[in-house]
């Protein structure tokens, strides 16, 4: 059976909606005013980039609304679930060894007990894979050892139990670092179950304001598209097949990012 696209749509919903969530303070999500239980459509996708006067009214009111029909599901720019797992591996084929070598830095720092040297290693590592690698030096510059330390390991242990609001928040608090784009990029090594990034090209294509406010949106919707993604049929590329936020944000990102 062919899967739905996925398509736009700008002023009203068409179908029936099955389901509406609501954001907690951190992370999850809870049932809201429409019942929360599975429907008879199997198409779950979140309607993440609406965009307009109907967007903005949705999330004023700090909903994120999922959009349930057999033939469509909600969701902007238009892109088919089946791409998912294409967009992934040519976004691991570009990102996968600085990924890797990150991946690898924030194991030794765990480790070695956030001991300097391995926190310092840590973050050239993040700033290198986010294609920045001089931010690195800013922040070793421009923040004391026991302070930065202090920092990453209080956002690792905060991100690892699934709050990352807190984790950004930690981040935050450090000088170089106070922008949601490199912050979230130190999450998304912590807990790459548990985060993921939220950059320029994502925010700026899907409306998404870059602040902890945006951030937990975005989180909230990846975590939605996992769950889909896990119990259709459709492999991930990496991490034996089972996908996680963060792979969705990957995807997402290779299939918004500006041409090359």
């Amino acid at each position: 059976m062919k899967r739905p696209a996925v398509t736009a749509v700008f002023m009203r919903f068409r179908g029936r909606v099955a389901q509406w969530l609501e954001p907690t303070a951190h992370n999850g999500l809870v049932g809201g005013s429409s019942p929360s239980s599975p429907t008879k459509f199997i198409s779950k996708f979140n309607s993440l980039f609406l965009c307009g006067a109907w967007s903005c009214k949705l999330r004023a009111k700090g909903n994120m609304p999922i959009q349930l029909n057999e033939n469509s599901i909600s969701f902007w720019p238009q892109l088919s679930i089946e791409q998912f797992a294409e967009c992934l591996e040519r976004w691991n084929e570009v990102n996968g060894e600085n990924a890797l070598n990150a991946d690898n830095a924030m194991a030794s720092m765990v480790t070695n007990d956030f001991a300097y040297d391995y926190v310092y290693s840590f973050v050239k590592s993040v700033c290198k894979f986010g294609g920045y690698a001089g931010i690195a030096t800013r922040v070793i510059n421009n923040n004391d050892p026991e302070t930065l330390v202090r920092k990453i390991k209080s956002a690792y242990e905060s991100a690892i139990v699934g709050n990352a609001e807190i984790s950004l928040s930690h981040i935050n608090e450090l000088h170089s670092l106070r922008t949601v784009s490199f912050a979230s990029k130190h999450l998304r090594f912590f807990a790459p179950e548990n985060c993921v990034v939220l950059d320029s090209v994502i925010a700026g294509r899907c409306g998404y304001p870059l602040n902890s406010v945006g951030y937990l949106k975005f989180l909230s919707a990846c975590h939605k598209l996992k769950s889909h993604l896990n119990e259709s049929a459709i492999r991930c590329p990496s991490n034996l097949g089972v996908w996680r936020v963060c792979d969705v944000e990957a995807a997402i990102f290779w299939y918004l990012r500006p041409p090359r």
